[in-house]
């Protein structure tokens, strides 16, 4: 068996609307995909911009596959408009010596944990 821990940094105006879409839309789906055996979104209380979707796989290789998908970045775009939007900038020098500054778009951080006993 195999943990997989998704932390979001999600908009705190937005939170409520955030678990809505995440009940509706994500929740059904992962059960649909080979490996999934379970899925839950822990909302951090301390951080009110901070959530963790939690999934539990069959397998390593589970995971994998459904982190290369195409179901998978189709949910990961859907949730972008809930990011909490990112305190970071990049600055470019073009060729012609102009700056350029970008936001910096903040993905998720993935985490994932091998079983070591029953569950």
């Amino acid at each position: 068996m195999y943990m997989r821990v998704l932390q979001l940094k999600i908009d705190p105006f937005k939170s409520r609307a955030f678990q809505t879409f995440y009940d509706k839309n994500i929740v059904p789906a992962l059960p649909k995909v080979d490996g999934c055996l379970s899925i839950t979104l822990v909302h951090n209380t301390q951080h009110k911009d901070e959530f963790l979707s939690v999934t539990l796989w069959a397998g390593l290789e589970d995971a994998e596959t459904f982190d290369q998908s195409e179901l998978f970045q189709k949910l990961l775009g859907d949730v972008k408009p809930y990011f909490l939007d990112s305190a970071e900038w990049k600055i470019k020098l073009s060729e012609d010596y102009t700056l350029d500054l970008e936001a910096v778009e903040e993905e998720p951080v993935v985490n994932s944990y091998p079983s070591v006993g029953p569950i």
